[in-house]
Formats: structure tokens, C-alpha cells, sequence
């Protein structure tokens, strides 16, 4: 078989298996569009930032934010949960 056949087959099955999840959170395109907002990552120097100079606008954060000591100063709307395949 070959190889970049398996990749494309591989890439259609995981798109048809997210199709119903993906036309779920299109509803949020655009949501924030004209809005000035905050993306915290995971990165270590996040234990460094004082959050609350970060809560006059809304946040969005990777999976670690929510054990930062300061997160409830934070008007965080989505956490992003990321896991690896």
C-alpha cells in the first residue's frame, strides 16, 4: 500500500469522524471578532504573569491555566484541552 494513500485515507477518516463536532463549534467563528482578547499558552513563564493586569479583557487559555494561583482574576470564556494522538 502506499504510503501517501494511507496519509490521505487516513486524513478523510478522521475528518468524517469530526465533521458533526466541527459544525458544532463553527457556531463560535467570529464570536469575539471585533473584540480585543487574551491567549494564554502553556509555557512556563506563565507562573511569572500577574493575571490580574489580564482581566480587562476575555481570555482564552491552554489546559494548564486553570492551576495558575491567579486564574480567577481572569474573565477566561474557553480553556483549550489539548492531548496527543
Amino acid at each position: 500500500m502506499n504510503k501517501s494513500f494511507l496519509v490521505e485515507s487516513l486524513k478523510s477518516g478522521l475528518f468524517s469522524l469530526s465533521k458533526p463536532y466541527l459544525s458544532k463549534i463553527n457556531k463560535y467563528r467570529n464570536f469575539y471578532k471585533n473584540d480585543d482578547c487574551y491567549f494564554f499558552g502553556n509555557g512556563v513563564s506563565l507562573k511569572w504573569f500577574e493575571m490580574q493586569h489580564f482581566a480587562d479583557k476575555v481570555s482564552f487559555g491552554s489546559s494548564v491555566l486553570p492551576f495558575h494561583n491567579s486564574f480567577h482574576n481572569l474573565d477566561t470564556h474557553f480553556i483549550f484541552l489539548t492531548e496527543p494522538f
